[in-house]
């Protein structure tokens, strides 16, 4: 390996090349210049103490090096805490009638905002010793402010990071939510339209030879759900703000779509309403629609049924859905009014998770007549 390459490998991964192209931020070198100034100034005008001219030559060269170290303080945080301490206190000595550390206070106010307490405690100490160095020189009403001051600037950095990191959590946790969201309806739409595809499918390839117009039929329906779930999985995944249409956002306006499918599928299916239809939350639109959607699927992949009646109710309180049909009801037996993990399928508690999530409920369950029944009662205002 040649030393050119040598060398373009060490700055890669963190050398010593890469260490000197550390350089201050522009923004920092300005908030830097800020407090250099007003040390520089304070140093040239405040003559009480009667310096010799040495003496402000000196505290003038601290005063600049104290403030321009600020500017590295974003990459070099606790080295550059330190160095505004010292120079601070070394600034106090020489000239004692300047008692405001004003680039340590920069620095550990960053150094609070940026460190958890544990590591930034040291910081505040620097400043109450700066501080009560000041005992020798000024009153002690002075330096009890200048602790104070000190301290109340730790406090902001610490309380501005305790702020960010709830933040930062908080968007942690939305986004997780959101994961969720979109696995739910991930999972109610594609179990929903690959069962009809499935059975769709099936029917058609059973009648392929001797029935080739109605296997052509179930082709056709094949393709038309196909295209369906690509559009609402373009609707689910896309981002709506970049400019993805959401006419197609699923509802209970869409039953008529959705059974439309579910009949083609060989499942005969009665949609009845009663009550004066309302406008509905989009959540609480959406989960009434995926809860039909899933009890339709449930009864297409499991009930062996025939028949299936879904009864919207409306009511100025909200809504309430029946799905009946005259099938077996699987393998359950009980009727399920909570999640119950192991004693209901997947489809059954995204039910009651979506539910319970707006304030509602869901019984599933044999009815006493015959078949399957699933009730859902969802408020017309979701829970918060």
């Amino acid at each position: 390996m040649s030393a050119d390459r040598a060398s373009a490998r060490m700055m890669r991964v963190g050398g010593p090349e890469n260490v000197a192209l550390q350089r201050p931020r522009r923004r920092d070198v300005k908030i830097a210049a800020a407090p250099t100034a007003f040390l520089l100034l304070a140093v040239a005008v405040d003559s009480s103490g009667n310096p010799g001219p040495w003496a402000t030559v000196a505290a003038a060269l601290v005063a600049a090096g104290a403030g321009l170290a600020l500017a590295w303080r974003t990459i070099y945080l606790e080295v550059v805490t330190a160095i505004t301490l010292a120079m601070g206190l070394l600034l106090q000595l020489l000239r004692p009638e300047l008692n405001w550390p004003l680039p340590a206070l920069v620095a550990v106010a960053t150094l609070a905002t940026r460190r958890p307490p544990r590591a930034s405690m040291w910081g505040l100490g620097g400043l109450w010793l700066v501080a009560l160095a000041g005992l020798f020189s000024h009153p002690q009403g002075d330096v009890v402010i200048a602790v104070a001051i000190g301290t109340t600037t730790w406090a902001l950095g610490e309380s501005a990071r305790s702020r960010r990191i709830h933040r930062e959590e908080q968007d942690l946790r939305v986004a997780a939510e959101e994961r969720a969201r979109i696995a739910r309806e991930m999972h109610d739409l594609i179990a929903h339209n690959v069962s009809v595809i499935v059975v769709q499918a099936a029917a058609g390839a059973a009648v392929f030879d001797i029935r080739p117009e109605q296997s052509r039929q179930a082709l056709i329906s094949v393709e038309m759900v196909g295209r369906e779930s690509l559009l609402e999985l373009r609707r689910l995944l896309i981002s709506p703000g970049t400019g993805a249409s959401t006419d197609l956002a699923p509802g209970l306006h869409r039953l008529g779509t959705l059974i439309a499918g579910v009949r083609a599928a060989g499942l005969e299916v009665e949609l009845r309403q009663e009550g004066l239809p309302h406008t509905l939350p989009a959540s609480v639109d959406l989960s009434a629609y995926r809860i039909v959607q899933e009890a339709l699927t449930n009864t297409l992949r499991h009930a062996q049924a025939t028949r299936t009646t879904v009864l919207v109710t409306w009511s100025p309180v909200g809504v309430e859905l029946d799905i009946l049909d005259d099938g077996s009801g699987g393998n359950d037996e009980l009727v399920h009014t909570a999640p119950c993990p192991g004693s209901a399928g997947h489809g059954l508690m995204g039910m009651y998770e979506r539910a319970a999530a707006l304030g509602g409920v869901v019984t599933a369950g044999p009815d006493p007549g015959g078949g399957f029944r699933v009730h859902a009662s969802l408020p017309r205002k979701a829970a918060s």
